[in-house]
């Protein structure tokens, strides 16, 4: 299932170039140097940049399935696969039995983590996000569920740049039941002189 699944999508080359988890011949270091040669490119231009990393909270856990299941049919998935991995993810049930206390629950949301087909659905659900209208100046890419934008302009317009595309980032995750965790969530100035104050006096925040 998986294998078909990721030929189905690498082939007709469905998913954003800017992913690069869980992908063949793509890893941290390719999406490390390609960060550095966009910072090197900011520097040499006099620009200031701001990095953030996001993290997706419990990702893999929220995956919601009706989402999951429109993005397959909207990538034409063969419909003998598709009818597959709606089997694979229905009629899940969760049981909790604790000093007499049960209950029992059917999740609408989440992927096995740990089997094999799990990452892909991930990349495949988080695909949109990437695509985005970012303003310009900001570059995005992620690693599976973690998600960097590199912002690069004049120190004036940094703040403001970061807080629209935290806005837009966050309206999605809303909209696709998601959402980020501010705790693991970090932003790197990086000027090519002394801090500006006004990106002291504005910094971006997280919904």
């Amino acid at each position: 299932m998986a294998f078909r699944l990721t030929h189905h999508f690498e082939s007709n080359h469905l998913l954003h170039p800017l992913q690069f988890g869980f992908r063949r011949r793509r890893s941290t270091t390719d999406a490390l140097s390609l960060l550095h040669n966009k910072i090197k490119l900011a520097v040499s231009k006099h620009q200031c940049c701001l990095l953030i990393s996001l993290d997706i909270k419990s990702a893999f856990d929220h995956l919601w399935h009706p989402a999951l299941f429109g993005r397959l049919v909207a990538a034409s998935c063969p419909p003998s696969l598709l009818q597959l991995y709606r089997s694979f993810l229905s009629n899940r049930s969760i049981h909790l039995s604790y000093r007499g206390f049960s209950r029992s629950t059917s999740p609408s949301r989440g992927c096995a983590q740990g089997s094999i087909s799990g990452p892909l659905l991930w990349n495949i659900f988080f695909n949109p996000l990437l695509s985005l209208p970012f303003p310009p100046g900001v570059h995005v890419q992620a690693f599976a569920d973690n998600l960097q934008l590199l912002i690069s302009g004049s120190p004036s317009c940094l703040p403001s740049l970061a807080q629209s595309s935290l806005d837009l980032i966050h309206s999605w995750c809303l909209d696709n039941k998601l959402s980020l965790s501010p705790h693991k969530s970090l932003v790197l100035p990086i000027f090519c002189n002394p801090s500006p104050s006004h990106y002291r006096q504005h910094p971006p925040h997280l919904p």
